[in-house]
């Protein structure tokens, strides 16, 4: 099936001769329905991810109450600061070294030093952080190392049903013909800082990759037996459900079993792989290991490889998924690890000349829709720090904070 039937059918621009292949197509069998549905899906998304009603209120008034009973302990203080074109809901959270401003925001229980914030969104313009326009290359089965603008002439060279658009990299139904040597030719997608991509597999399993990563999967899944990806970094999946053939997902150790749902892997420690269920229903365990953990939605799992120890949680699921949705959610971040975020997605090598600084926390919503630059300006405004930009580097220093 040529994809942009497919593309013509959602925008309802068929022929009647282009309907009439289109619905030869869908009848031939159900994995060509599902893979349609995936891609409708797709295209009518008008969020990045999507959360149940309930639990969306669930979190949110989980995270708001935790602000409120915090904050009630402290005098507050209000900042307002002009953020990006989304109108406002979110606390940026912490106590200053040294003094204390107090606002809607969470405080640590700990004596660390934490920077603390209210931040209110104003509908102002703001332009999007410009993404690097080919951070994307695919690693075919043979090794060869194609890049973003070279995909569709060198998938027609290889026999393969691949097709570009956006930010999304589509592997047609028809791709099963390269299974027939009988043997899954593997492809891998690596998605470099600064951007982020997404990849709809050929049994219709939609797959966003985040910025510094890379999933290796079949071209094609066989007819038998589990549909496995390997993934390196943090994606979200959306998998078609599929009962007579198992979705896994192996990363760092950790392999996470789907039964048909959307979920958020992180895996980008040594020491753990997190996994964030949506809707649906996943199990975690360690690789090669029997013992299975079930996770409910809204429920967050981390998952030591080394001891194979499960450890599960309800935080607001916002912190680990918000990612896709343009957004960073924090929550008494050390700053060390907030700013490793953020040399992710900015693409810069942050060093701290107070390592001091690393330790102390930062909670709160930023946009990553808005520039580098202003991300800086709300923690210079709200925290003891002092970035400075050289080239590829910023460098972390200690400041004053007046009142």
């Amino acid at each position: 099936m040529d994809i942009e039937l497919l593309y013509k059918k959602v925008k309802g621009t068929l022929t009647d001769e282009e309907e009439q292949r289109f619905w030869s197509w869908m009848e031939e069998n159900s994995g060509h329905r599902r893979y349609f549905e995936s891609f409708e899906r797709y295209q009518h998304a008008g969020e990045r991810y999507s959360l149940t009603k309930e639990i969306q209120e669930v979190s949110r008034k989980r995270f708001l109450d935790e602000v409120q009973s915090r904050s009630q302990r402290r005098r507050f203080r209000r900042y307002a600061i002009s953020f990006g074109r989304i109108a406002a809901i979110v606390v940026l959270v912490g106590l200053i070294a040294h003094r204390l401003f107090l606002m809607d925001s969470p405080v640590s229980p700990t004596p660390q030093e934490i920077a603390m914030v209210s931040v209110e969104e104003e509908i102002v313009e703001d332009q999007p952080v410009e993404q690097p326009e080919y951070s994307v290359t695919l690693i075919g089965g043979d090794g060869e190392n194609i890049p973003y603008e070279r995909l569709e002439e060198w998938s027609r060279s290889n026999g393969m049903q691949l097709n570009k658009t956006g930010g999304l990299l589509s592997y047609a139904p028809g791709s099963e013909g390269s299974l027939a040597s009988g043997v899954e030719q593997y492809n891998e997608l690596v998605v470099g800082k600064g951007a982020e991509f997404s990849i709809m597999l050929s049994d219709g399993t939609q797959v966003w990759l985040n910025a510094d990563s890379r999933l290796r999967y079949p071209v094609a899944f066989g007819k038998d037996g589990v549909r496995r990806v390997y993934l390196q970094g943090e994606a979200y999946f959306d998998v078609s459900a599929d009962g007579n053939h198992p979705f896994i997902v192996t990363a760092a150790g950790t392999d996470v079993t789907v039964y048909g749902t959307e979920f958020n892997i992180h895996a980008r420690s040594e020491d753990y792989v997190r996994t964030t269920l949506v809707k649906g229903a996943v199990s975690v365990s360690v690789a090669g290991d029997t013992s299975q953990t079930c996770l409910a939605p809204g429920q967050t799992a981390q998952v030591n490889p080394q001891d194979g120890s499960v450890t599960l949680n309800e935080e607001p699921i916002e912190l680990y998924v918000g990612w896709k949705q343009g957004k960073y959610y924090f929550e008494e971040i050390p700053l060390k690890d907030l700013f490793a975020e953020l040399s992710l997605w900015y693409d810069v090598e942050v060093v701290f000349t107070d390592e001091s600084l690393e330790h102390e926390c930062f909670s709160g919503c930023l946009s990553r829709h808005s520039s580098l630059d202003k991300i800086l300006r709300v923690l210079q405004e709200t925290t003891y720090i002092t970035p400075t930009r050289r080239g590829h580097s910023l460098l972390i220093g200690r400041g004053s904070h007046d009142e």
